[in-house]
């Protein structure tokens, strides 16, 4: 009897054993917690961010992931107002806000001040100088609202186009990855309808073909064809020093010709969509591409709009 007792024992523990050798080690939380605190602490906010992400509902780290996804935000605006893409960097200051505003509410750090700034920064995009003006002069030791109030305060102007700076526009769509998983839009904004045939994860190998809006339109290679779609730009990250154009300046009203069916790029490479516009259809049009004309349709069930491609020769304008 003490034998077989004997072996059960023996046994028994070389199943935990061998259980707490298959086992992953634990997270050291704190220790996560501390580095992205550190990282944070030395303006490293997507390090930061990647720390916190780490250890979701451990502490505040929820309230650090929205602060460190604001701070990014806002470091993509100061790149986009440096080139004169300013309604590329007021939709990143826009979305750098309302991280700010949730974390105000909560009393996280320095959010309200932040938030404040934002606000600043939105006033002196759209040229409101004297608002600006009335913000900053309340936050130079926020960021670099005291150069922006000696800036603003003497009439230096914000850029309005790209310096004259040698930069090669895409021929091609420019070679990217995405940085982190993220929702994709069949248009420049959550407005759109989502794109759902393909999930957008951290590392995908995207083209970027265009922007608009503090969007970027992306080329995705399915295994059945290939799609354009659309995500934020500060979830884009570009492999090469090239630019790709700014699109959706120039919408104009069109008509189809006859019925034709949508795809998802401009040409027969691109995956087909279930849309097919009717003869008579109004779209708005944009963009020609090759023989492709990128259009805007809303579906009167769905009614959210998507940017589609249809041969150009069947539009009427």
């Amino acid at each position: 009897m003490r034998k077989w007792l004997f072996i059960a024992v023996l046994l028994l523990a070389l199943a935990g054993g061998m259980a707490c050798a298959g086992a992953s080690p634990a997270v050291d939380k704190q220790s996560v917690y501390q580095t992205g605190q550190d990282y944070a602490a030395l303006g490293m906010y997507q390090n930061a961010l990647e720390q916190f992400e780490r250890i979701p509902g451990y502490a505040d780290a929820g309230s650090w992931r929205f602060y460190c996804e604001a701070m990014i935000a806002l470091s993509q605006a100061d790149d986009f107002e440096a080139y004169g893409y300013l309604s590329d960097a007021e939709a990143c200051v826009d979305q750098a806000l309302r991280y700010f505003e949730i974390l105000a509410n909560a009393g996280f750090r320095d959010s309200e001040r932040l938030k404040i700034y934002c606000n600043a920064r939105r006033y002196e995009l759209k040229g409101l100088t004297q608002s600006a003006l009335d913000l900053y002069a309340g936050l130079l030791d926020v960021r670099d609202s005291g150069d922006r109030y000696l800036n603003t305060l003497s009439g230096k102007a914000l850029p309005t186009q790209a310096p004259v700076v040698e930069v090669v526009l895409a021929p091609s769509p420019v070679p990217a990855h995405i940085t982190r998983r993220v929702t994709t839009y069949f248009g420049p904004g959550d407005s759109y309808r989502e794109q759902a045939l393909m999930p957008v994860g951290a590392g995908l190998a995207v083209g970027v073909c265009g922007r608009e809006n503090g969007y970027c339109m992306i080329e995705i290679t399915a295994s059945n064809g290939k799609l354009r779609a659309w995500v934020p730009s500060i979830r884009v990250k570009r492999d090469e020093d090239r630019t790709e154009p700014e699109v959706g300046a120039s919408p104009r009203k069109a008509r189809v010709a006859r019925a034709t069916k949508a795809l998802y790029g401009p040409g027969e490479g691109y995956i087909a969509s279930p849309v097919t516009l009717a003869a008579g259809e109004s779209v708005t049009a944009y963009e020609a591409e090759g023989d492709y004309t990128m259009i805007e349709y809303t579906d009167k069930k769905i009614r959210q709009p998507m940017r589609l491609w249809v041969p150009s020769s069947e539009l009427i304008q």
